[in-house]
């Protein structure tokens, strides 16, 4: 009778510690996801800063070109350009719109946004940029005012 106790009693000590090392092994495997999600997690203001390149730099955006040999000027914009209508075929409703953008020329005072940038700022941009208006070019300075919608972030 005190053989068949004890072989219980080892039969419970068994499953008692590998429910301890089940529960160990998941509580690593957790903190080891955890760790990898947040360590490939981008900044906002990283995010931003790679979509908003797309402004001063993609001549399908914001950025002149010089007409007779097709080259974009880098950081650059093209007034006739900088429109609502423009901005929507440069960052399309397509795609995913974790962060939306209020832009202002500061000299022109001229200030464009998405249809869902509503005045709650999570950061702020500036760019140096050359502005291509009547035939010529002069400097200002651009904001990018950023407000994140998505806590998940684009990236």
């Amino acid at each position: 009778m005190n053989r068949k106790g004890t072989a219980t009693e080892e039969v419970i000590i068994f499953v008692i510690f590998g429910f301890i090392a089940l529960g160990l092994v998941v509580a690593l495997f957790t903190t080891i996801v955890q760790y990898n999600s947040k360590a490939t997690e981008w900044p906002l203001e990283t995010q931003a800063e790679l979509v908003a390149l797309r402004f001063v730099n993609n001549p399908d955006c914001f950025a002149a070109s010089d007409e007779v040999n097709g080259r974009i000027i880098s950081n650059s914009i093209d007034i006739s350009k900088f429109t609502e209508e423009q901005l929507k075929e440069c960052y399309p409703e397509t795609e995913v719109r974790a962060i939306q953008f209020k832009i202002l020329l500061e000299g022109e005072q001229k200030e464009i946004r998405t249809p869902e940038y509503h005045d709650l700022i999570s950061t702020t941009l500036f760019k140096e940029v050359l502005v291509w208006e009547n035939g010529r070019f002069h400097k200002d300075r651009l904001l990018i005012y950023v407000q994140e919608i998505s806590a998940g972030g684009i990236f």
